[in-house]
């Protein structure tokens, strides 16, 4: 992939087929590729038996991670691998990371991240919460 005329923009549209995972990981392991994510598909499936009735940002979640997961799922299915085409370069820093232009993904990758960094921000809100009522309980009894 050329870069030629692309090395001050932050964000751009380019075209790759990813054949592995998060940033191309596992690209040689087929059966890490395939299996990982049906069985991360089925664990989500189970633990949204578990959310809180009254939180439609729970539900949100759930469902952001659950559709970028099955999106992502139809097309290594379907066509091997996954279109990956947002292009993220960090030129502005000036010191070199192996990260400095960011792994290609989609927006069923970003569903994922953004449904689970919702999900967990929930999650924290919600222990809070649980431990606000019980010291207001001890306190009036």
């Amino acid at each position: 992939m050329t870069f030629a005329g692309r090395e001050e923009q932050f964000v751009f549209l380019t075209h790759e087929r990813n054949p592995g995972l998060v940033g191309g990981a596992f690209r040689d392991m087929p059966a890490v590729v395939y299996t990982a994510p049906v069985i991360a598909t089925l664990v989500l499936i189970y633990l949204f038996r578990h959310l809180h009735p009254g939180s439609w940002v729970q539900a949100m979640s759930y469902g952001m991670i659950i559709g970028g997961a099955v999106g992502n799922l139809v097309d290594r299915f379907r066509l091997g691998s996954v279109t990956d085409f947002i292009q993220v370069h960090f030129y502005f820093i000036p010191f070199d990371f192996p990260w400095k232009r960011y792994p290609a993904f989609n927006i069923a990758d970003s569903a994922i991240c953004i449904g689970v960094a919702l999900l967990i921000i929930s999650w924290h809100r919600m222990e809070r919460q649980r431990e606000k009522e019980s010291l207001n309980a001890s306190d009036s009894a």
